[in-house]
Formats: C-alpha cells, structure tokens, sequence
C-alpha cells in the first residue's frame, strides 16, 4: 500500500459537507471510523442538541478504543437531553464501559438497567430501533448482561417478529453467550427477512471460522460479499478465515481489498502487516510497519514484527535495534517464545554469541515442543568454538525431534570432530551418508575422521578420500579447499606405499586447486 495513513485520515476528514446521520452509521459499519467521526462531529455542530448524534459519536468513540472520548461525549448525550431515550442509554453506556473485578458487576448492571428501563419505556415499547439498541448496550460494554440483553431483544421481537434486525441482534447476543446453534438459526431468520441484506451472512461466516468449519464460513462471505460488494466487514473477516487458513496469500489479497473499502488505521494496518510477514513479504512488511509508526509510534507490538522482519530480510543490526526497544518497553508476561527465538537469532547474526545461546535457551523453556531450535543452539555453540555443548544440542535435537535430518547429524558429526570425538563424529557421519548417501562432505569427513582413528593404518581412511573426490572433483572450483585436503592426504597414502609417482600427480592436484601450498611444492621438491 502506497498510501500513507496520514493521507488516509486526511480523505476520512474532508468532503463531509451535507452528510446525514444515516451516512455516518454507514461509515461507521463499514469500519470508516475516522470518517464516521468526521461525519458525527459536524452534524453536532449544526445539531448541538440532539442526543442521539452524541451517542452515536460516543460509540464511534468506544469502537476506536478512545475510551475518555467516549465517556464525555456519551456524558454530553446525559446532559443536553437528560431524560431522553439516547439519553439515558448513553448513561447506561458509561455505566457499563467501566473495568471492574467480577464482584462488582451486579451493581453497575443494576445500575445500568435503571437508565436502559427509562429509555425503553420513552419509547413505549413501540420504538424497536431504541429496543434493540438498548439491548446492545448489555453486550458491547466491559461489563456485560446477556439474560438482561435477551429480555430486551424478546420483547422487541413480541412486536414485529419479521424484522430482521430483531434476529440479528438476537444472532449477536447469542454469539456473545457462545451458542452457535442458536446464533446461526437467527441469523439466518434475519437472512430470510431481509435477503439482499449482507450482515446475517457476514456474521454466520464469523460463526463457521470460529468452528473451524472453513468451506461454509466462505460460502457465507462470498454470499455476503454478492450482496453488497462495498460491504468492508466481509472482506475483513473473509481475509481472517484465510488468515486461520495459512491461506497467506489470498488473506493479503482479501485485506488489501478491506482496507481499499474501509479506512486505513494502526490496528487495521498492523494486522495487514502481520499478513505480509506470514506471507513471507518481509519488504513489505517493514514498509507498512514504519509507515503505521509515524502516526503510532507508542505500539509495542509493531517493534517486535519490525524486529521479526529485518531478521528475515537479513538486517541484523536494524532487527536487533526493534527488538531491544520492543524487550524494554513490552511487560515479561506478554512476553512470548518466538520473541526469545527471534532475540537469539538476532544476536547470532550480529556475533553475539553467548547471548544468543541464553535467548535459545529462554525460547525452548518457553515453548518445550521448538524442538527445532535445538539445532540454532547447536550451530550458535559451534560458532562460538563451544564443540561439545554443540554437539550436546545437536544430540538432543535428534533425541527430541521426529523429522530427523541429514544435516542434523552433520552438525552433531562436525561438532564431534572439532571436539577430538573421532570416534562419535565418524558414527553421526555414517548416518549422514545413510540419508544422503551421495553428500560429498559426509566421505570428506570419514576419511578426516578415521585417518586420525587409524593414524597407522591409512588404508582405512582412503575408500572416503575417493569417494569424495569422486564426488567433488565435479565441482573443483566450489570446494578447492576440501579437494586440496583430499590430494594432500592421498599424495601422502601413495608415500606411505613407496608409489612417488601417484605421490607427485596427487601434489600437483593440491597445487591446481591451491597454487601457494607450501607443503605440496615441499613434497613435490623432495619425491625423485
């Protein structure tokens, strides 16, 4: 995405001159938060008494997450028309948007109900718009009331029981209590009622994600999306189910659209962000992160993906940089193993070895099945000339972890080598050649490893010299210095058999891959 967030608030903003209410519910269900609040605030200017405008502005407000916005202007709803039905919704509002221990909710939903009782029966129960909303109060606040939303949502019902937005909000407080058969059968009632409407099948797409049933919750979407293809929540949570899909890159294509038809935010966009990264779009990724961070820069989380994606792109010192800063500001209980994972990484490719091996070892304890990182510990103490806690890693790596791998063995082999472990390393070597049993280093290494067994009895290390020069020697330029070590020791064995001969063609060879041996042109002076 090209264009800003800055420039995206700026459009959401402008051009709102004669926009009705309706416009600005509209832009507010199409997840145009900015625009919806644009739309609010002018209108109040021309209407300053008018309640209903201010609750509507606070629940823009509240969606946002500005949780002091909301509570003023819901206040200003009180104090404009004290004792009408918006109201003393918006009391109700204000009662229930606050955080308290469980103890304390009966009380605030007692309280709650006294201003909502008002507001329904202002209406004289023949009002269904306040009904329902009075029913939605009960379940958008951080304290919540269910049984109370339901015997509101009932009596609407009672008295058109063809309004689809009955159903729908039946639907909705279902969804809240976590009875997805009964949300479904609403919704599709709603549905039924109101066929060219989108919501009921946006939201029964929601219901079938949440159980996991993928194909149905599609169809649900697409259907949404047939009926109004403006309709931005579709998109959102149609890019959500390939999202939990693994399906990366239609949830970008899908997102990309949402984002085309709501309205660019720092959560919308973080989100998108995270997709890209998934999708293995690092560049992109650290565009859309940076660009979220000019007008937020106080989101902890964005600094851990940006930390995650410099990794990824192989910019170790930018990625080290986002991630101290996200580990000095994020509280240890949001702490997770992939934050430790990616830390180590970092510190690894930065040379930093000790401290790579203590974020491994922090991730692993986190998170006992990344038996995979057991291997990045190993290669870290390797790097670290630490031979044998490496191979102490690589060991436990294959002890732990079902899919085995050539090159597992092979770091076990190696580190086993460097670690005068001749013995070890020639049986971890053996195993790679098992696996891969044309693996070219795997005979360099038996032969390195059994011509130092064997010291006097070359014969036994030989078989692999040729093998891998059989091998290798396809490829001189890429592995001259192995073919070097090679040569050598079979310009050596042929010595030890008194054939000078093949002793100087095999010095010669050293010399053709490595012209400034100094050993070689030392043998090759003195064999006659």
């Amino acid at each position: 995405m090209k264009k800003t967030l800055a420039i995206a608030v700026l459009l959401a903003t402008t051009a709102v001159q004669g926009q009705t209410q309706q416009d600005g519910l509209i832009a507010y269900e199409n997840d145009k938060l900015v625009r919806a609040t644009a739309i609010f605030t002018q209108l109040i200017q021309l209407q300053p008494k008018n309640a209903e405008l201010y609750y509507n502005l606070g629940n823009v407000y509240a969606t946002r997450e500005k949780k002091d916005s909301a509570t003023l202007t819901y206040k200003k709803a009180q104090e404009i028309a004290p004792t009408s039905a918006y109201g003393y919704l918006a009391a109700a509002r204000n009662v229930l948007n606050a955080n308290v221990a469980d103890a304390g909710k009966p009380a605030l939903i007692a309280s709650a109900k006294t201003f909502i009782d008002k507001a329904t029966a202002i209406g004289k129960e023949k009002e269904l718009k306040i009904m329902q909303e009075a029913a939605y109060v009960y379940i958008k606040g951080e304290v919540k009331s269910t049984n109370a939303a339901l015997e509101i949502a009932n009596k609407a019902m009672l008295l058109d029981k063809k309004n689809a937005d009955n159903y729908l909000l039946l639907g909705d407080i279902y969804t809240v209590i976590n009875d997805g058969g009964l949300a479904a059968k609403n919704y599709d009632y709603a549905s039924s009622f109101s066929p060219e409407n989108p919501r009921p099948y946006q939201r029964m797409g929601v219901l079938f994600t949440q159980a996991r049933n993928f194909s149905v919750s599609q169809e649900n979407f697409n259907t949404a999306i047939s009926k109004d293809a403006n309709f931005a929540p579709a998109y959102r949570d149609l890019s959500d189910l390939y999202y939990k899909g693994k399906k990366y890159e239609k949830a970008k294509e899908t997102f990309k659209k949402y984002l085309e038809l709501s309205e660019p935010n720092s959560v919308t966009l973080t989100r998108y962000a995270y997709i890209l990264f998934l999708k293995k779009d690092y560049a992109e990724a650290t565009e859309v992160v940076n660009q979220v961070q000019q007008i937020d820069s106080s989101n902890i989380i964005l600094k851990r993906l940006l930390g995650y994606s410099y990794c990824e792109q192989n910019k170790p010192k930018e990625g080290l940089a986002s991630m101290q800063a996200f580990f000095s500001e994020i509280e240890p209980n949001r702490i997770i193993a992939e934050d430790y994972e990616y830390m180590a990484k970092l510190y690894f490719k930065n040379n930093k070895d000790s401290l790579a091996v203590d974020n491994f070892k922090k991730a692993i304890a986190m998170d006992t099945t990344k038996t995979n990182l057991y291997y990045d510990l190993g290669d870290t103490y390797y790097h670290w000339k630490k031979w044998l806690p490496a191979a102490d890693a690589f060991q436990t790596k294959i002890a732990k972890n079902k899919n085995v791998t050539a090159a597992d063995y092979f770091g076990l082999g190696r580190s086993y080598y460097f670690g005068k472990k001749y013995s070890n390393a020639d049986s971890a070597f053996a195993k790679v050649l098992e696996m891969k049993p044309e693996y070219a280093l795997g005979y360099l290494y038996r032969g390195k490893c059994n011509s130092l067994l064997n010291e006097k009895n070359p014969e036994i290390a030989k078989p692999y010299y040729d093998k891998y020069l059989e091998l290798a020697a396809l490829d001189p330029k890429a592995n001259k210095r192995d073919l070097s070590e090679a040569y050598s020791f079979l310009g050596y064995y042929s010595i030890q058999k008194n054939d000078n001969a093949k002793a100087k063609e095999f010095y010669n060879k050293v010399l053709s891959v490595d012209p400034d041996n100094k050993i070689a042109k030392d043998v090759i002076s003195k064999i006659k």
